[in-house]
């Protein structure tokens, strides 16, 4: 089943303004699956993932509310309350909440430059704590902000902008350069 955006939108107007249960089946059996998908590229079990995809997905019932597309396009919010759901349950499970750091938020394979998967967050960390991000480019600082803050996965971020992902990986990768260069210079 494939929704535009508008019809996204439409659902979640529904889901908050009249309660629709048949709106929410049709978001639910749309992003349930995206969410499991996800949450299983983050090396939790199946029974884990169905449990934070089913809380994820209540979330948006209550919270739909609270939508609004002129701050963030629908695949970001409910992506963004999934992302928050798992590292709530990260975070849980962890003794020290400061180690959670999620490969798949962070990291893409494709990046050969960079050392880990720590480097690239405590790159970005850094730079976001010092302001340097502000001297970087205005699409390498939208794509910074897409994938580490707001969770988006390089094709999401490529998809939601209609950039091909070739495009979206070298901003990440030149970004990245650019703030070890600024760091370097401090």
């Amino acid at each position: 089943m494939q929704l535009g955006l508008t019809e996204l939108e439409n659902l979640i107007r529904e889901i908050a303004q009249e309660k629709s249960r048949h709106a929410f089946k049709k978001l639910f059996d749309f992003y349930y699956p995206k969410a499991m998908n996800y949450l299983l590229k983050a090396g939790l079990s199946k029974e884990v993932c169905a449990e934070l995809s089913q809380e994820a997905m209540l979330k948006v019932w209550k919270k739909s509310s609270s939508y609004s597309p002129e701050l963030a396009n629908v695949n970001t919010w409910l992506f963004t309350i999934i992302r928050n759901t798992k590292y709530d349950y990260l975070r849980k499970q962890s003794r020290d909440p400061l180690a959670i750091i999620s490969a798949d938020d962070v990291f893409d394979e494709n990046i050969h430059t960079l050392d880990s998967t720590h480097e690239i967050e405590e790159i970005y960390q850094r730079a976001q704590t010092q302001e340097m991000i502000t001297k970087l480019s205005q699409d390498q600082q939208d794509v910074l902000y897409g994938i580490y803050r707001e969770g988006l996965t390089h094709s999401e971020f490529a998809h939601m902008r209609d950039i091909p992902l070739g495009t979206v990986k070298s901003r990440v990768r030149l970004a990245i350069k650019n703030l070890k260069l600024l760091m370097e210079e401090k």
